[in-house]
């Protein structure tokens, strides 16, 4: 898709489903994902010659028939892409519906202060993104084995055996403080690996938004070629996002329904080309490649003077930027807790809920039994939220909302591109010129036409429901 127009799209894409991040979960959520199969794009470039554009092609811009078939052939080929990759014509960016996964923090929060104690009780009961599949079979096992050996000693309390537990609670009490501070750290190593992701993330948004406003407002295309790049560096920005989402997630290539359709334009993704370059994407970074031809367009913008040299510079620090959380990301993923800690930090968890039955029979008796459950569930629980949110790049509902987050930026891009490139301040309202009114006037008045505006909608949206009960 060379140069999407986002007059249909009016609300954000479906995001991907919520799965789990296991190497059997992603592979499933990679079965669903709907990508662009190889005969698909063999078949739409055989079907047309139509060739493709990019900020390093050259189109003689002084010759307008050479200008308006280069525009033709950018059509055929946005056409071919959006039936190769099975994206609707009607816009760009729609991808097959699909589950949504739905992320409080995404939606409307009371911002009052005071505490939504229903909302409370209800997550007491809650199943569903919580750790309980990760720590059921460690809790089960731990209360089997307290109760196997709390009903042994209840038994037989004079076995030889018996002589064995201690009547004592100093080992509990040093074995829980070491286990505290281990799973502190843990804990606290893990968020800080998901804030420091969701940090880079608000980063790379902000230097997206702040790239396309310089590309769209501040490039002043000066043929119809040059807008036509204008719309490919945009696309470029769509799909640095989501190409980077799946480079996180180890998912290489192309060819997925929220990438290909915004880079078909480059020469070598175009469709005359894409036999080679699905034999070729195997080890490919394509944010750090896409970032080279967002460099090339801003590169030729300043040769054809089409920006100042002040703009190159602010576009070249939001690049920049944008590379910078991209190496931000790779740390992330690529540095892992040490192994060692984990496996001792395991081991030691292990072994305190085995002995901990032991250290309890003597002074609780068959209470012993729930207490080990207790703690079982609390210090697994634990342990099992740290690696939750140690890698906050997958597809868990517990990790960062990259889905949300890339198709919000996608829609909000496709937004500007519907916008006139050329604003003028000659067409704002005026209220300096109304001198016999107030400020506090013009904002009444201004409150009650929206007021107007809000209710009109309304019952045009009433008579609309009736219409249809009628039918």
């Amino acid at each position: 898709m060379a140069i999407p127009s986002s007059s249909s799209s009016s609300s954000l894409p479906p995001a991907y489903p919520g799965v789990g991040s296991s190497s059997s979960n992603n592979h499933q959520h990679n079965n669903k994902r709907r990508s662009i199969s190889r005969e698909n794009l063999v078949n739409a470039a055989a079907s047309s010659s139509a060739g493709s554009f990019s900020s390093s092609s050259v189109v003689d811009t002084n010759n307008p028939a050479a200008a308006a078939a280069a525009a033709a052939r950018n059509t055929a080929t946005f056409s071919m892409a959006e039936q190769a990759s099975g994206v609707a014509t009607a816009g760009p960016g729609r991808r097959p519906t699909r589950p949504t996964r739905s992320h409080s923090h995404m939606q409307t929060k009371n911002l009052s202060n005071e505490s939504n104690y229903a909302h409370t009780y209800q997550m007491l009961f809650r199943f569903t993104d919580s750790v309980i599949p990760h720590v059921l079979v460690p809790t089960v096992f731990m209360t089997l084995w307290a109760t196997l050996w709390t009903a042994f000693y209840q038994q037989y309390p004079d076995t030889w055996l018996t002589g064995f537990i201690p009547n004592s609670n100093i080992l509990v009490t040093i074995i829980s403080v070491v286990m505290g501070l281990l799973l502190v750290f843990r804990n606290n190593t893990a968020y800080d690996r998901y804030w420091e992701g969701r940090r880079l993330l608000a980063t790379l948004e902000c230097q997206v938004r702040n790239m396309s406003r310089f590309i769209w407002i501040g490039v002043a295309a000066k043929s119809p070629h040059s807008g036509m790049e204008k719309r490919g560096a945009m696309n470029l920005l769509v799909a640095f996002m989501h190409a980077t989402k799946h480079y996180l997630r180890n998912e290489l290539g192309v060819h997925y329904d929220d990438v290909y359709p915004y880079v078909s334009h480059l020469p070598e993704y175009a469709p005359d080309n894409i036999v080679h370059a699905t034999d070729d994407n195997s080890g490919k970074n394509l944010p750090l490649e896409i970032s080279f031809h967002l460099a090339g367009f801003v590169m030729k913008a300043r040769q054809m003077d089409e920006i100042d040299v002040s703009q190159q510079g602010c576009m070249n620090n939001a690049l920049n930027a944008m590379i910078d959380c991209l190496t931000g990301f790779e740390r992330i993923r690529g540095t892992p807790l040490p192994h060692a800690y984990g496996i001792h930090l395991k081991q030691t968890l292990f072994v305190y809920l085995l002995s901990l039955p032991f250290q309890l029979l003597r002074s609780s008796g068959w209470s012993t039994i729930v207490m080990c459950c207790l703690a079982s569930f609390t210090l697994v629980g634990l342990e099992a939220i740290g690696g939750e949110i140690e890698n906050p790049f997958g597809f868990d509902a517990n990790d960062l909302p990259i889905d949300d987050i890339c198709d919000m930026i996608q829609h909000e891009i496709l937004s500007i591109m519907d916008r006139p490139e050329k604003l003028s301040v000659d067409n704002w309202a005026a209220p300096w010129e109304d001198l016999t009114s107030t400020h506090a006037d013009l904002n009444q008045e201004a409150m009650l036409h929206a007021r107007k505006s809000a209710d009109a909608t309304k019952r045009a949206s009433a008579a609309s429901n009736n219409n249809d009960k009628d039918k």
